[in-house]
């Protein structure tokens, strides 16, 4: 390749690897923060225990010997959490992966790096394009993954399901059986990435990319018929006096959304009042997205963020990881696409000259 795209590739990843260890130091700092301002309530640390830990509890129950749906029911039950309906329950999926790795530090690791693989691919998939935008994209991308650094986060389903999601779409156009398998595992390890897949799909047969949109759809049925097998399971398990969800039709509006999308690493940075003026700016920028990959990206962040106002509960505020790398994308185009407008409209004028 010529020395200038060289330079540019390096100073890509040079800037990929800077933003994904402030983002990680960061999101660390913020969430030891938060842990410490709960810790001060003995009541709190008595009765409480926050997802992130009850997941880790389960791994390592499984780690330990036992079923993964027995040892799931046993801290459920134990921390007060709902075993019903069937959507209370996690897919096995992660807690198998995270059961072959020996620790938490190797499993942050192994995240990680599959962050900063999901934003390499974005940097293959704009080759083409001008270097601002390829630096827009991985600053869009790389502030919504930041996430993977925060403390415990190896045991939120979400944070693993994203960066399959990333990746996928970063090969939308360019491999359908790649895009198929990460698909695949992003819906196996969270169910709730059924809109992106769905979206993906739909976008990528009306333009055009038809064997995208059918291994899309065949992870769609791959994962139904493990879902129909882990419900099964679960009935096995339950009784009678178990735990019933309050369900999700929270009518949390617009403060629900605010709070979801500061999983963002930009959006954690600023108050939240700031966040709340921007954020509707940003999410019309969103709605001029023209590229395969944005308006999925687009469309996705506008399901969610319908789902945050209507069907989302106060706890739900971490369905935002899975908007997160996508908040920003239309802004990026907008920005990196304003010298095209400037440009355009001095050739216009300077052929209209006799």
């Amino acid at each position: 390749p010529p020395a200038g795209a060289q330079r540019q590739a390096f100073v890509s990843a040079s800037l990929l690897a800077v933003l994904l260890c402030c983002a990680a130091s960061w999101m660390s700092i913020r969430a030891r923060a938060v842990e410490l301002a709960e810790s001060a309530d003995p009541v709190a640390r008595a009765t409480q225990i926050d997802d992130r830990a009850l997941y880790a509890h389960i791994v390592e129950q499984v780690r330990s010997g036992r079923g993964d749906y027995v040892a799931a029911a046993e801290e459920l039950r134990r921390h007060g959490y709902p075993l019903k309906p069937a959507m209370a329950f996690r897919l096995p999926t992660l807690a198998w992966i995270e059961t072959m790795l020996p620790g938490a530090r190797s499993r942050m690791l192994i995240l990680i790096a599959l962050a900063m693989g999901a934003v390499a691919l974005w940097l293959r998939a704009l080759v083409e394009e001008h270097f601002a935008k390829r630096m827009a994209y991985v600053l869009a991308v790389g502030s919504g993954l930041a996430n993977v650094g925060a403390p415990g986060s190896v045991y939120l389903h979400e944070t693993w399901s994203i960066v399959f999601q990333v990746a996928a779409l970063a090969t939308m156009r360019r491999s359908a059986l790649a895009t198929g398998m990460l698909v695949f595992l992003a819906l196996a390890i969270r169910e709730t990435a059924l809109p992106f897949v769905v979206v993906l799909a739909t976008v990528a047969w009306l333009t055009g990319y038809r064997r995208t949109a059918l291994h899309a759809s065949a992870a769609i049925g791959l994962v139904g018929l493990c879902y129909l097998a882990h419900v099964m399971a679960i009935a096995g398990i339950l009784r009678p006096d178990d735990l019933v969800s309050p369900g999700w039709l929270g009518m949390q509006g617009w403060p629900l959304v605010i709070r979801a999308v500061q999983w963002n690493l930009l959006f954690a940075a600023m108050p939240v009042a700031l966040v709340a003026l921007i954020l509707p700016a940003v999410m019309a920028a969103l709605a001029t997205a023209q590229s395969p990959e944005a308006v999925v990206g687009s469309l996705t962040t506008a399901i969610f963020a319908l789902a945050l106002t209507v069907v989302g509960r106060s706890d739900n505020y971490y369905w935002g990881i899975m908007i997160s790398p996508y908040l920003l994308i239309g802004l990026g185009e907008l920005l990196t696409s304003r010298p095209k407008w400037f440009g355009a409209r001095k050739d216009t004028a300077g052929s209209a000259r006799p």
